[in-house]
């Protein structure tokens, strides 16, 4: 009988090791590298609630995404005004679109994802460094409001599937790619110091990357390939889920049917801590004592996880869904164990191989929910976000077709990208297109002409397909008219929400400003005159006053008896008047932004396709109800 070393010998082949190989590696065609900037549209300065666009328009080049990066200059607006650590929180939630306008990735509380990710993965050395002066951290013993009150330059990675993926990114074949950054209110990006107002400016707004610059015969090949079978992007993003916790003892239902969940990560924010300007919004507590999770009747762990004695057992289980790369700042004995400003952030591993896409997927095969099972012993106050990793891929066709899958097992979305030529959204048009004559009896370079009139009816999901004939020259937008009205104060946007305070009682009520365009004059006008004859069943006491100061361009609400404070609810004007964030009870409430009040007057359309050049633009004036414009 072979000895059992003998027998662990035979299984294995046989090979030189690495230090006794001589091959020598392969070499890469040689390609050039080239730094460029892509500049966001619009500004040049932007505010709290401000969207940020900027295109990366299709061309040859492959772009390096392990080399690119967001930068932009900011400042917060006084000196008592810091940014929380780290300069993502400004940013809100990104959204990726294609050319034509079709949502590709979507990450909402993207500063809190970021900041989870960062407290549990960046040491302080690093936050020390230039590194972390660039992207917002605070460095050791450093005064963060001397530091992170003036203006500086940032750049940050993006987070993405598409922007961070661990392929270049082929620009020519995804047709063109639109990244939106919506700006955080200033109470969640900032902290305040002596009662300020939180609030900051960002400018100078930019992407930053190399791109790969290849030559004719390396085009030549990508496109035959791309034409033959297109082209295919794996990567990884997030699902977000907000979980009321109301009750101590509690079981959370998250309803997410991604069909290869990675790892789920939870945190949970104190209220008293959210709502108050002078402490950093992103702070986590750990009240809970213990939490398990359930999918589709299975438990994970088999028993629960236990929070207390410095939350080892949480610790690591938090430590197998970072794969072990925890070694960040936020991770101290203090710090995460913190009851309400710290750290502390529940992570669970869901994949079963670390090397090939092994995540769960009980939750959509059984359509049932994933289950937090949380215990505390006092009722909690707090917010729980939860994040889901999942898997994506994205096919872009050479038909123009994207293809969304949340992984190779099953298709999330489908829909045409600019390439389609035969695609236009979401506008009743009167068109004109050529179509060349298939009719013995015509020229062969006859023309014949042929006008269709769009309604309603034949707009399928917003998008118009127009006929296919097989020998279609081009299609032109020859005119388009719009019966439609936008009225800056409509049914998504017409309600202020205040709260009067007398002793241990408040007394809240709803203002509704009639539908309408307002100028900033009008407009405090009217809503002052809705607040002093507010009905008499909100039982309000004092004199209302609205004010709009002429150099700053923001509100102030005013009453001159009573604390009120300024609440949230469905079709708030609160972004329009500038009162972004959560407010205390005072007489007087300052507007953080700037009032945007003001009515839509023109309407620019930008095309790439319709026209007879490569580029057509144009813009029309909007009057009163209707827009009319020729292309």
């Amino acid at each position: 009988m072979s000895s059992t070393n003998a027998q662990f010998l035979q299984v294995l082949s046989k090979t030189l090791p690495p230090e006794m190989s001589f091959n020598l590696p392969k070499e890469s065609v040689y390609a050039e590298r080239q730094t460029v900037q892509f500049t966001a549209q619009g500004g040049p300065k932007f505010a709290p609630g401000n969207s940020i666009s900027v295109l990366l328009p299709p061309r040859d080049d492959m772009m390096d995404t392990h080399c690119t990066f967001l930068q932009f200059s900011a400042k917060t607006t006084d000196a008592n005004v810091a940014f929380c650590n780290g300069i993502f929180s400004v940013i809100d939630r990104v959204h990726i679109y294609s050319a034509s306008g079709a949502l590709l990735e979507e990450l909402p509380y993207y500063n809190l994802c970021q900041r989870i990710e960062a407290d549990v993965t960046v040491p302080q050395y690093l936050k020390d460094l230039c590194l972390g002066v660039a992207q917002g951290y605070f460095a050791s013993g450093a005064d963060k409001f001397a530091v992170l009150s003036g203006l500086h330059r940032y750049m940050l990675p993006i987070k993405s599937a598409l922007l961070a993926n661990q392929k270049h990114l082929p620009m020519k074949y995804t047709g063109g790619i639109r990244v939106e950054f919506t700006l955080a209110p200033g109470s969640d990006a900032c902290v305040v110091k002596n009662n300020a107002i939180p609030g900051y400016t960002v400018k100078d707004v930019c992407i930053v990357s190399d791109l790969i610059k290849l030559n004719d015969q390396q085009i030549a090949v990508m496109d035959a390939a791309f034409k033959k079978q297109g082209l295919k992007l794996f990567g990884t993003t997030y699902n977000h889920h907000f979980l009321n916790y109301s009750v101590p003892n509690s079981t959370l239902n998250i309803s997410d049917r991604s069909a290869s969940q990675k790892d789920i990560l939870l945190s949970f924010r104190d209220n008293a801590v959210l709502n108050d300007n002078a402490k950093d919004s992103f702070l986590c507590a750990k009240t809970i004592t213990l939490y398990q999770f359930s999918v589709a009747g299975r438990l994970f762990p088999q028993r629960p996880i236990r929070c207390d004695d410095y939350a080892s057992e949480a610790f690591v289980e938090l430590t197998n869904a970072f794969h072990g790369h925890v070694i960040g700042a936020g991770l101290t004995v203090d710090k995460f164990n913190a009851p309400a400003e710290g750290t502390f952030v529940v992570g669970r591993d869901l994949e079963s191989s670390r090397t090939v896409v092994s995540g769960d997927k009980s939750c959509k095969s059984q359509a049932v929910d994933m289950q937090v099972i949380l215990t505390l012993s006092v009722a909690p106050n707090q917010r729980v976000d939860a994040f889901i990793g999942i898997d994506v891929v994205y096919e872009f066709l050479p038909t123009g077709e994207i293809n969304i899958y949340n992984n190779v097992l099953g298709q999330v979305g489908s829909f045409v990208n600019k390439h389609m030529p035969t695609v236009l959204k979401g506008v009743k048009t009167v068109s004109k297109f050529f179509e060349r004559s298939h009719n013995p009896a015509v020229s062969s370079i006859a023309q014949m002409y042929k006008t269709l009139t769009i309604c309603n009816r034949d707009l399928k999901n917003g998008i118009l397909y127009l006929p296919r004939p097989l020998s279609v020259r081009g299609v032109k937008v020859n005119s388009a008219y719009l019966c439609n009205s936008w009225h800056t104060v409509n049914s998504k946007a017409n309600k202020v929400y205040l709260t009067q305070s007398r002793g241990a009682l408040t007394f809240p009520g709803t203002i509704t400003v009639p539908d309408g365009n307002y100028t900033v004059e009008t407009f405090t006008a009217t809503l002052k005159s809705l607040l002093n004859n507010a009905p008499s069943s909100y039982l309000w006491q004092g004199t209302w006053d609205v004010q709009v100061d002429s150099t700053t361009q923001k509100m102030r609400l005013v009453n001159d008896t009573v604390d009120f404070t300024i609440g949230t609810g469905t079709a708030s004007l609160n972004i329009h008047m500038g009162f972004v964030g959560a407010y205390g009870y005072s007489k007087v409430q300052y507007g953080s932004a700037l009032v945007n009040i003001s009515p839509i007057n023109l309407l620019h359309v930008y095309s790439r396709n319709l026209g007879t050049s490569s580029r057509t633009t144009c813009t029309a004036r909007i009057h009163k109800t209707t827009a009319y414009f020729l292309v």
